[in-house]
């Protein structure tokens, strides 16, 4: 296995690792593999998941580039009038850019983790080279079953109902709502839905990978499906959904991290050894 790193893109202030086999290991008709930020973090990702999984991906022949967009971990920001959706999809573009000039590649796998994930759908549907995708935590929206397994939930917790009066207590005092940091904003769901149907049709594979830590959106395994209107017969073996619903949403205890990695890593071995 060899691990190098580089800068590129237009004005040279991205950095990522490559990720690649040995020479004799390496198998040119697989697809590169594309790893960037979940969210502040950079390319090694939480609890070095990158880190493991493009090493272990590396051991069946693929190689991988994880890197920082534009402003986080060791990339530097870039200097254009952009917007912040617009300079981190270029970004990906621009490492896919690399990897094709550098090795040749000319079809890519995704991988994105919570807002990395919601940069996965737009930069799959605009560029042709994305045979594949995986979007781990990724977009969301809430059906009646996950209000019913919402409200059940909470109604029989006693911690769920301290939380709630201790919220209460705290927004009394304070005199000022709560907010999230760092909101996610999802796309309508209609659009959602009609890029996933693009995707299909395009023969692209795709993997979702939901855990317990977005209960806040996704609570149950057949969401997905409910919540997009899709029947089996939309999408075959190019879609698979998996629920970890015992995980939170970094993979913070080292047997979810692997039992992620294992379905990952069997997953690319399944569409993608050729």
């Amino acid at each position: 296995m060899i691990e190098e790193a580089y800068t590129f893109g237009r004005e040279g202030c991205l950095i990522g690792i490559v990720t690649a086999p040995n020479p004799e290991e390496l198998k040119a008709e697989l697809p590169a593999v594309l790893l960037w930020n979940a969210g502040l973090l950079h390319h090694i990702g939480p609890h070095r998941f990158y880190v493991v999984l493009a090493r272990r991906l590396a051991s069946k022949g693929f190689t991988v580039f994880r890197f920082d967009v534009s402003g986080r971990g060791d990339s530097e920001t870039r200097k254009d009038s952009r917007s912040h959706k617009e300079r981190e999809l270029d970004d990906i573009f621009m490492a896919m850019d690399f990897m094709s000039a550098r090795n040749g590649f000319h079809e890519f796998v995704l991988v994105g983790l919570c807002s990395g994930a919601d940069k996965v759908h737009p930069a799959a549907v605009l560029d042709s080279r994305v045979s594949g995708a995986v979007l781990l935590d990724a977009y969301g929206y809430r059906t009646w079953r996950f209000y019913l397994f919402h409200v059940a939930r909470r109604l029989f917790s006693v911690r769920k109902w301290k939380k709630f009066f201790i919220q209460i207590y705290e927004k009394t005092r304070d005199n000022a709502p709560s907010q999230e940091i760092f909101p996610r904003v999802f796309p309508p769901k209609q659009d959602v839905r009609a890029q996933l149907m693009e995707l299909l049709e395009r023969g692209v594979k795709l993997l979702y990978i939901y855990t317990g830590g977005v209960q806040k959106y996704y609570n149950y395994r057949e969401q997905f499906e409910e919540m997009l209107g899709l029947r089996r017969s939309d999408f075959q073996d190019k879609l698979q959904i998996e629920y970890l619903k015992e995980s939170d949403h970094i993979y913070t205890l080292l047997n979810d991290r692997d039992k992620a990695l294992q379905i990952i890593c069997h997953w690319f071995q399944l569409h993608f050894r050729r």
